[in-house]
C-alpha cells in the first residue's frame, strides 16, 4: 500500500481549486471579448485551464489522494469588477500567482511525470500572465467619477 503525502496532496488541491476558479472566471470573459483575437485568447485560456485541472486531478490520484470538487472564490471576485480590465487583471494576478506557487514546488524532489507535467503548467501559465498583460494594456482605463476619485 502506498503512503499518502498529505502535505503534497493539500498543495496540490488548493492549486487545483484556483485552476477551477480561473476556468469559470474566463468563462464569465469569453462573453466579453469584442474582438476575434481576444475570443481566441479567452478559448486559450478555458483549454489551458481544462489541461491543469486534468493534469493536476491525475497528480493528487497518483499521490493516492482524492481530488475534492472545491473552487475558490476568484469567478465571483472577477466578475464583480467593473471592468474587462480590471477583471482581467485581477484573473491575471491569480495566474501569476500560480507561477511563482509552481516555482516553489518545482524546488522540490518529485517524480519525472509529476515534475514534467508542472514545468509544461507552469510554461503555459506564465505565456498567459504575458499575453494578458500585452492585452490589458490595450483595454481603456476604467472611467473615475468625481465621486469614486475623492478621498474619504
Amino acid at each position: 500500500m502506498k503512503l499518502v503525502d498529505r502535505a503534497a496532496v493539500e498543495r496540490f488541491k488548493d492549486l487545483l481549486e484556483v485552476e477551477r476558479a480561473a476556468a469559470a472566471s474566463v468563462s464569465g470573459l469569453i462573453p466579453m471579448a469584442t474582438t476575434p483575437a481576444m475570443g481566441r485568447l479567452f478559448a486559450k485560456l478555458r483549454d489551458d485551464e481544462a489541461w491543469s485541472r486534468a493534469g493536476l486531478t491525475r497528480v493528487i490520484k497518483h499521490l493516492g489522494g482524492k481530488p475534492s470538487p472545491d473552487t475558490g472564490n476568484l469567478a465571483q471576485n472577477v466578475q464583480a469588477g467593473p471592468s474587462l480590465r480590471e477583471r482581467l487583471g485581477l484573473l491575471n494576478r491569480s495566474q501569476a500567482w500560480v507561477v511563482k506557487r509552481l516555482d516553489r514546488i518545482l524546488e522540490e524532489d518529485l517524480d519525472r511525470e509529476t515534475g514534467g507535467f508542472l514545468r509544461q503548467m507552469r510554461s503555459l501559465h506564465a505565456e498567459n500572465v504575458h499575453l494578458c498583460e500585452e492585452l490589458i494594456m490595450t483595454l481603456p482605463l476604467p472611467v473615475r467619477t468625481e465621486r469614486s476619485s475623492r478621498r474619504t
